[in-house]
This record gives C-alpha cells, sequence and structure tokens, in this order.
C-alpha cells in the first residue's frame, strides 16, 4: 500500500497518477492520509487511534483531495461550510457506497465531488476502515496540482460505517462499474436529490 505522510512544511504533492488522471486540472479523489502525531494540535489528537508508520507514530485519515486551477477556486472551503452524503446501493447483488462532498458556495449547484467504493477493492476498503475510526475527513486542496491549503471537518459517519455490513462476494472491476453505471443512471447528480448531513464549518490546519 502506498502510504502517503503530511509533510508540514511541503504538505502532500499530487501523484503522477493524480495528475494524469485529472489531467485537465480539476476534480475530487479520496485517500487515506497519515498525520504525524507530534505535528497535531493537541485538541485533535484526543480519540483518535493511532499507528505506527515508518518508525512514527500517526493517525490515520479519510482524505478528500479538491484539485482546480486556481487557488480562488479551492479557497472556497475556507469561507464556506461543506456537507457530506453517504448510502449504500446494492444493483443486482453488487454493493458500492456513494459518498459526496459538498461545499456551500452559494450557487444553487453548489461545488461538489463524489466517488463510488467497492467494498472489495483493498483500498475502498481501507478508506471504509479509516473512516470508522477517525473523527475527521481531512480535505487537501491543488491550485495547478501545487498544493495549497489543509482543512478538517468533523467525520459524521463514524458509526454509520462501524454498523455496515460489507459483502463477501467478489466484486471484480467490470462488474462494479457496471453497477456504478447504474447509480449514474437512476440518480441524477444534482445537489438537492442527495439527502445530506447538516451543513458545518471546516477549520484550516497548519500543522506546525
Amino acid at each position: 500500500m502506498d502510504i502517503q505522510m503530511f509533510d508540514p512544511k511541503k504538505g502532500v504533492p499530487a501523484t503522477e497518477n493524480e495528475r494524469t488522471y485529472f489531467r485537465n486540472g480539476y476534480g475530487v479523489g479520496i485517500g487515506v492520509i497519515y498525520l504525524p502525531s507530534k505535528n497535531m494540535p493537541e485538541m485533535f489528537t484526543q480519540n483518535w487511534p493511532t499507528m505506527e508508520v515508518r518508525g512514527e507514530t500517526v493517525h490515520a485519515a479519510p482524505e478528500f483531495r479538491v484539485f482546480e486551477t486556481k487557488k480562488s477556486a479551492v479557497r472556497i472551503f475556507q469561507y464556506n461550510p461543506v456537507q457530506f452524503h453517504l448510502k449504500e446501493h446494492v444493483f443486482n447483488g453488487i454493493q458500492l457506497f456513494h459518498l459526496l462532498i459538498a461545499c456551500l458556495d452559494g450557487n444553487p449547484e453548489p461545488f461538489s465531488g463524489e466517488t463510488t467504493l467497492n467494498p472489495g477493492d483493498p483500498l475502498a476498503a481501507r478508506f471504509l476502515e479509516v473512516m470508522a475510526e477517525s473523527p475527521y475527513f481531512v480535505i487537501n486542496t491543488y491550485a495547478k496540482f501545487e498544493y495549497f491549503q489543509t482543512f478538517f471537518a468533523d467525520n459524521p459517519f463514524k458509526e454509520a460505517v462501524r454498523s455496515f455490513q460489507y459483502t463477501d462476494k467478489p466484486q471484480p472491476k467490470d462488474v462494479f462499474m457496471w453497477a456504478k453505471a447504474e447509480l449514474e443512471r437512476t440518480v441524477p447528480f444534482k445537489y438537492r436529490e442527495f439527502d445530506w448531513e447538516p451543513p458545518q464549518k471546516t477549520l484550516r490546519v497548519n500543522f506546525v
């Protein structure tokens, strides 16, 4: 597994895969980030499990990475509340979890991004595992693939994810992509179509 650590001086650089995948310069991705405990403000460290990675004590967090072409486009997370949506869907026995983030920037269709999680995929399974333990989401923002700012938001799904019953059936990529296409066909990607958690303000974190 690719371990990405937060460097207090540099943040977290975009990967070459992200530069390729988001080649137009914008999009939202997810991952798991490891934050060195020694650099964490003490107010965050309570009730947040630690682990050892490369000889360092760290906190694992579910991460959103927001890519845009201008700093002004991602600065909205500093001034506007965010919302999250998470829902299980099953299509012909194929299980997926639909996760969304929105930043309430004043537009009828606010800035938003989505991902679909396949519990049969090791990386998605790890993301869900961390989401069941971390009290926070980490939102890292990028302008032209250069790291810009980091924000924390409360993770509203911690208890819900712990109660999920995951399928034990194989879900190969082609089958899962079919289920994802069914989701996109039946659920329009419009803000009002989703049941959102209550809005919350983000907190910018410098880790110094």
